[in-house]
Parts: C-alpha cells; structure tokens; sequence
C-alpha cells in the first residue's frame, strides 16, 4: 500500500514538473489571445450591425408593415 503511495507521488511529481513550464510559458500568448478574441467580437459587430441607421428601421411584428425599406 506504501509503494502505491510513492509511486503516485512521484508521478503527481512529475506530471507538475513537466506541465509548470508549459503553463508559464503559456502566459506569453494570453494577452494575444485575448486581443485576437476582442478583435472577433468587434468584427462581429460590424456584421450584424446596420451600416447606415438612416434606412434601417426595426419590425414592428406586423406582417403588413410596409415601411421597411427594402433594397
């Protein structure tokens, strides 16, 4: 029971040593990260926002509404 104790220890050991460098190195791209996830939602913005608010109007739910302007 003590040998299984050890061993799992020493793996637990070793899975920290090899993970903690990545992890640190990892801290380099996150704020590149987070830049290129600002920069997606921005773009998604652009998509589904009007590009002009002068023709765009909101449905009223209406089926016979007219008064959209329709290109």
């Amino acid at each position: 029971m003590q040998k299984n104790r050890v061993r799992v220890a020493r793996s637990l050991v070793a899975a920290v040593l090899v993970c903690a460098p990545l992890a640190l190195a990892a801290c380099n791209t996150v704020s590149g990260v987070g830049k290129d996830i600002e920069e997606t939602s921005d773009n998604t913005k652009k998509v589904f926002t009007p590009k002009s608010s002068s023709s765009a109007q909101p449905k009223t739910g209406s089926s016979n509404d007219t008064t959209q302007v329709r290109k």
